[in-house]
C-alpha cells in the first residue's frame, strides 16, 4: 500500500528532529550513524568522520549495501540520514563536481545542535 505524501513528510520531519531514520540513529558525540536492531542492539556503525569527499560517502553506502541485513528500506533510510546531515548535493557533488568537506565533525555538530526536538518549535 502506498503511503500518503503527508505521512511521508511527517515521518521525515520527525526523523530530522529525533535524529533517527528507520534503524539508523545519529550518535553525534561519536560522529556515527548507528544501525540499531530492536532485538540485537547495535549491529553496524558508519563513521561520519570519514565523510570528507564523495568517494568516502559512496564507499560507506556500498559497504552497508553488501551486508545481508541491508534491505532496500535500510539503504533508503541511510540515504535520507546522509542527505539530512550532510546535504551532499551542496557539499560534495553539486553539478556533478566532486567536492570535499574539510571537517565532517563540524557538520555533524552543527546538524545535531540545530535539529533536535529541544531546538525546534
Amino acid at each position: 500500500m502506498m503511503e500518503k505524501l503527508s505521512d511521508l513528510v511527517a515521518e521525515r520531519d520527525r526523523a530530522i528532529r529525533t535524529m533517527q531514520w528507520g534503524i539508523w540513529k545519529l550518535v553525534a558525540d561519536d560522529y556515527e550513524l548507528v544501525a540499531i536492531d530492536p532485538e540485537l542492539g547495535q549491529i553496524y556503525a558508519v563513521d561520519l568522520e570519514e565523510f570528507t569527499d564523495s568517494a568516502m560517502v559512496l564507499n560507506s553506502i556500498f559497504q552497508v549495501r553488501a551486508k545481508t541485513w541491508a534491505n532496500d528500506k535500510i539503504i533508503f533510510d541511510l540515504l535520507c540520514a546522509i542527505q539530512d546531515v550532510f546535504d551532499p548535493q551542496s557539499t560534495l557533488c553539486g553539478f556533478g563536481q566532486s567536492g570535499e568537506i574539510e571537517d565532517p565533525c563540524a557538520v555533524v555538530d552543527w546538524y545535531s545542535n540545530h535539529n533536535t526536538d529541544s531546538n525546534n518549535h
